[in-house]
């Protein structure tokens, strides 16, 4: 069983396993949340108190979801392409789901590290 984040917003609490979270973007004061089954929820919290709430919540367990800049938090199981010179990063479950994200050059290069880190370590 994998590991869940759960986000209250009123009297709703949505539980989201880790492993079904695709990535987090932030639109103003809101944050949408993808997952794996296609599905799309706002929440009325900045992606601050979102990354808050991941490390609250998931402590260690939480690695796998990685800030991208300002307006991102991704899933680095579901990193599938690091375009750094065009500045494109590609989620996909290789299943179905695929999407196009943008972020800045320096960021995509720092997450290009941490997985390839991530990946000779054998932790990826």
């Amino acid at each position: 069983m994998s590991k869940q984040l759960y986000i209250s917003r009123g009297t709703e609490t949505v539980y989201l396993p880790l492993d079904q979270i695709l990535y987090f973007e932030a639109d103003g004061n809101y944050t949408s949340v993808k997952t794996k089954d296609g599905r799309e929820r706002v929440f009325t919290y900045q992606l601050g108190e979102i990354a808050k709430m991941i490390q609250r919540i998931l402590g260690k367990d939480g690695f796998r979801l990685v800030r991208v800049g300002r307006s991102l938090i991704v899933n680095l199981e579901y990193v599938h392409v690091i375009d750094i010179a065009e500045q494109v990063l590609a989620i996909s479950d290789c299943a179905g789901q695929y999407h196009e994200l943008s972020a800045s050059q320096e960021a995509l290069k720092e997450l290009a590290a941490m997985k390839n880190d991530l990946i000779n370590k054998g932790i990826l």
